[in-house]
């Protein structure tokens, strides 16, 4: 005799009032779906109001009240928790938990803290042609997932808690400044910022990982490559590849401060005791004279690099040996500065010297060059001024001069015709710059009208150029003429002696050049003359 399968007991209030119309109802709608057959947690008072009901896995609360009014969509939420079951009886059917523990969903929401809508916060009336154009662009201009974006960035980049943006202040003053994050629910919480971030890594992730450990492998090759276009460059080229390899490895820059330190802590004079080790310094492109400040330090630190070469060598000799041959691996690789055609030898540093005694000069020009030629106080007691327009003309001649003489002094150097092709690229370089000084005529100006040069320093200086001392002296006449030829010449004397120049401690060779420069002394102007000023000057 077979046996029925029974129908589940009701498991809610409200299963047990069902009629069988509201149980064809509840089914017809939710097709597949039976009575809940496992014993869960009904105690809550909304069960009161909703059937229980599974399919599969799933379990739903559906509302009896739906049920009962025949509602074409009757309210039915999954049933994990009661919260949407709670929101759903206070929004259709305003029923509230009845032992007043919890309050109604509505009046559990945040209190508002701006208007609702840009229209309300500008107080725009739609039907009003005018400021319905006013309020469509307005509404156009927030980008809801801009905004996220921006204050994602804003999180990531400044390394703040993923919660920053949940802090109540930070978010009343985005939605006092527009009211459409509070409209557009456009604030952003801690997860929101976890995704985007994860999610702009993953934009930026290679979809081959093989192929870029791969192309790491080969990032040798473009430091070999490097490395032989330095070389190139002579002694010069051969310094920065061993500087760059210090200054690239922590093992080499400590080992060079170790070998500073011995000799300092073996010296028996206490100020030598004291020293502290030095680093090298790199050259690069940006920045003025950085190769002379390189080499400086350099040769500063030669007797210390020497010993670190060696070293280094002797260093990956032994990791390298076998222990059982006695003979270098075959497949050891010796490190570029340690090879012999990398090391710097005596000629090598004799070059590298000789470029800093022509670097130093610019140098000097550079330092003197530079300011705003306005005369003050020095920490040497003495008053100067850097930076003044007549010394321009003249900081060209003496570098051209100082090039002029180290060409004339190249043979002595080894490797004279590298030495001279460098000369030469830079006596071209300064030169091109040098005939550039035509477009500004104050600058000729400046020297020619200055009482210690004069047109003196273009007639000893260009005495070889007539042509040049010619158009100077048209360009400084047509500044005058248009300029200075009719103003008034105040001949007071305000009794001060003439202030005597003091020199510094470095008496720098373009100082000397200036000093030399200045052949003729101020003459004494008749101011009852009517000669034309400038004429009699």
């Amino acid at each position: 005799m077979s046996q029925t399968p029974s129908t589940p007991e009701p498991s809610t209030p409200a299963e047990a009032r069902a009629t069988r119309r509201d149980e064809d109802r509840l089914f017809r709608h939710f097709r597949g779906y039976t009575w809940s057959q496992r014993s869960r947690n009904t105690k809550s008072w909304v069960w009161e109001y909703g059937f229980d009901i599974e399919k599969d896995s799933e379990r739903r609360w559906v509302c009896r009240l739906c049920i009962e009014r025949n509602r074409p969509k009757p309210g039915n939420v999954v049933a994990i928790g009661t919260q949407n079951a709670e929101r759903h009886l206070w929004d259709h059917h305003k029923i509230q938990d009845p032992s007043g523990k919890r309050s109604a969903p509505a009046s559990r929401k945040k209190p508002s803290t701006g208007y609702q809508t840009i229209t309300k916060a500008f107080n725009l009336d739609l039907n009003a042609p005018r400021e319905q154009a006013i309020a469509n662009p307005l509404i156009k201009s927030f980008d809801r997932n801009i905004f996220q974006r921006l204050v994602a960035e804003w999180i990531v980049e400044s390394n703040l808690s993923f919660r920053e943006p949940e802090n109540t202040r930070l978010r009343a003053i985005f939605e006092y400044l527009n009211p459409f994050v509070v409209n557009t629910d456009a604030h952003v919480g801690h997860d929101t910022v976890r995704k985007r971030a994860v999610a702009e890594f993953e934009k930026h992730k290679g979809k081959d990982a093989d192929a870029f450990e791969s192309r790491l492998g080969h990032g040798d090759l473009l430091a070999t490559a490097e490395h032989e276009l330095w070389r190139k460059r002579g002694p010069v080229g051969n310094l920065h590849n061993l500087v760059v390899a210090i200054h690239r490895s922590d093992v080499l820059t400590t080992l060079l401060r170790s070998i500073q330190r011995l000799e300092f802590d073996a010296s028996e004079d206490p100020r030598v005791r004291i020293r502290k080790p030095l680093n090298v310094v790199v050259d690069n492109e940006t920045r003025w004279l950085s190769q002379l400040y390189m080499i400086r330090r350099a040769l500063k630190l030669r007797p210390y690099l020497e010993t670190l070469v060696l070293k280094h060598k002797q260093e990956w000799e032994k990791d390298n040996t076998s222990k059982r041959s006695k003979q270098l691996k075959a497949s050891a690789i010796m490190p570029a500065i340690c090879r012999d055609e990398n090391k710097l030898g005596d000629k090598d540093w004799a070059v590298l010297e000789a470029f800093g005694d022509i670097l130093q000069s610019f140098e000097d020009a550079v330092k003197a060059l530079e300011g705003d030629g306005i005369q003050r106080k020095r920490k040497q007691g003495y008053f100067e001024s850097y930076g003044n327009v007549w010394d321009v003309i003249v900081g060209y001649g003496f570098l051209l001069a100082e090039l002029e003489k180290a060409k004339a002094m190249v043979n002595q150097y080894p490797e004279p015709e590298h030495f001279k092709v460098n000369i030469n690229l830079g006596w071209k370089k300064l030169d091109e710059y040098y005939n550039k000084l035509d477009e500004t005529p104050v600058y000729y100006t400046s020297l020619a009208l200055h009482p210690a040069y004069r047109w003196g320093y273009f007639e000893t200086v260009w005495s070889g150029r007539p042509a040049w001392i010619s158009k100077a002296k048209d360009v400084v006449q047509s500044v005058w003429d248009r300029g200075y030829k009719t103003l008034e010449i105040s001949t007071e004397d305000n009794g001060e002696p003439a202030a005597k120049r003091q020199r510094t401690q470095y008496y720098s060779p373009f100082e000397r050049y200036k000093d030399e420069a200045r052949i003729r002394p101020c003459e004494e102007m008749d101011s009852d003359n009517a000669e034309d000023q400038y004429a009699r000057w």
